[in-house]
Order: C-alpha cells, then sequence, then structure tokens
C-alpha cells in the first residue's frame, strides 16, 4: 500500500519573466498560483493567495476545484522581492477520512527574491504537511470495534495552524458487526521516516483488549485481538 504523503502536491506558484523589457520599471512578470489535482481529492475547499510587493502593492486570489489556476498580480522590477502568504481551507477530512482536528486552516508563508524566481518548470511547490497511512483491517469475529488514543500531529513543509506547527488529532472509533467485513483507514502521521505508531481500545466480540497499529498495511482482528499480517 503507498503512503500518501509530503510527496503530495497542494498547489504551486511561479513566476512568468519578461525577459524583453531590459528597463525594470517597465518589465512585467506575471505571479501564477494553481491548485493541483491531489488537492481537489483530498478535501481541500479553496485556496487564498495574498501577494504584497516591496513598493506597497497587494492583490489576493482564491483557487479552487473549478477554478485552480490564476494570476495572481503582474509586477515589475521595483516590486521585488516579493511575499506569497497562503492558507489553505480544508473542510472535507474529517467527513472522507473519520478524523477530528484536522479541519483547519494551514497557512504558510514565502519571499520570491528577484535573483531566484520559481519558474512553471521549477515552481514553488507546498506539499500536504503530513503522511497517510493506509491500514485495511480484515473482521475475523462477530464483532469488533476500535478506539484510537487522542495524539499529536507534528506538520511539515513549514504549513503552520494558528502560529503552531502541530494539531491535536483524535481519530474517530471505528466499528463493524460483520464477520470477513473490511475497515478501510488512512491515518495520519508525521512523515514517513517517523517512528510512529497508533494506540487505544479496541472490543473484539467479547473481549475488550489493546491494540497497536505500527505502520500502513493490513490487519486481522478476531477474537484475541489486532494482528498485522
Amino acid at each position: 500500500m503507498p503512503i500518501l504523503g509530503d510527496e503530495t502536491p497542494w498547489y504551486r506558484c511561479w513566476v512568468d519573466e519578461d525577459t524583453e523589457e531590459t528597463d525594470e520599471f517597465f518589465r512585467q512578470d506575471y505571479v501564477f498560483c494553481e491548485m493541483t489535482p491531489p488537492a481537489h481529492t483530498l478535501g481541500i475547499q479553496y485556496i487564498s493567495v495574498q501577494l504584497f510587493t516591496a513598493d506597497g502593492g497587494i492583490a489576493e486570489v482564491m483557487l479552487s476545484a473549478d477554478e485552480p489556476l490564476a494570476v495572481v498580480k503582474k509586477v515589475n522590477g521595483p516590486a521585488y522581492p516579493l511575499e506569497v502568504q497562503t492558507t489553505v481551507h480544508v473542510t472535507n477530512f474529517e467527513q472522507a477520512f473519520n478524523y477530528q482536528g484536522i479541519n483547519v486552516d494551514y497557512k504558510t508563508s514565502h519571499t520570491l527574491e528577484r535573483n531566484a524566481l520559481p519558474t512553471k518548470d521549477l515552481p514553488l511547490v507546498v506539499t500536504q504537511p503530513f503522511d497517510l497511512w493506509p491500514v485495511e483491517v480484515t473482521v475475523a469475529t462477530r464483532a469488533v470495534s476500535l478506539a484510537f488514543d487522542s495524539y499529536t500531529l507534528e506538520l511539515m513543509g513549514g504549513l503552520q495552524v494558528d502560529d503552531a506547527s502541530s494539531l491535536d488529532v483524535t481519530i474517530r472509533s471505528q466499528s463493524s458487526g460483520r464477520e470477513n467485513d473490511v475497515m478501510k483507514l488512512l491515518l495520519p502521521v508525521a512523515s514517513q521516516a517517523a517512528v510512529t505508531s497508533f494506540s487505544g481500545t479496541g472490543q473484539f466480540y467479547r473481549d475488550s483488549l489493546p491494540f497497536t497499529i505500527d505502520g500502513p498495511g493490513r490487519y486481522l482482528a478476531d477474537s484475541d485481538g489486532l494482528q498485522a499480517l
């Protein structure tokens, strides 16, 4: 099972430079930002992009699945350096993936210097600030319920929430009353390299037992508890 994570782009920005005009005042560079297709399917409603120029200019655009690409602003030489501030508005993570605490606004800021501008071929790319572990639990007893412990999720890639780089996350209880049913989960973790596990207490038919999920993959839930396959 592939890990969905910090290689998943949410949006990209770049500058289309005016290479014909030699006068810095009259040059016309165009700043573009684009919401990427993976962001459309991962619960992101829209992305707010604000651009501030050195000479006092301000511009703002909204990126969405319906309008993923936009020219943020046309700028000239005296406008540099540029500050790009973005807010990623996430509204559907909890409904899609059954956890609480990550339906929030993720913010970041980047400075674009005149001598080191991102291009369309090499854009500024902002990726998902956490990984998602795909987990499948096959139910091999009459009824199973998994109650996860709450935990703190460290964010990657410079994105912050309310000036913090971590989130308190609660995974909703997962349950099935049918034998041979398969529960499919996506569990948010700090990074692929982090030593991370999920723990909690499960009801395995008549017995209440602790459980641990140590990585992505397939697990079996039976009367003895939860085991990796």
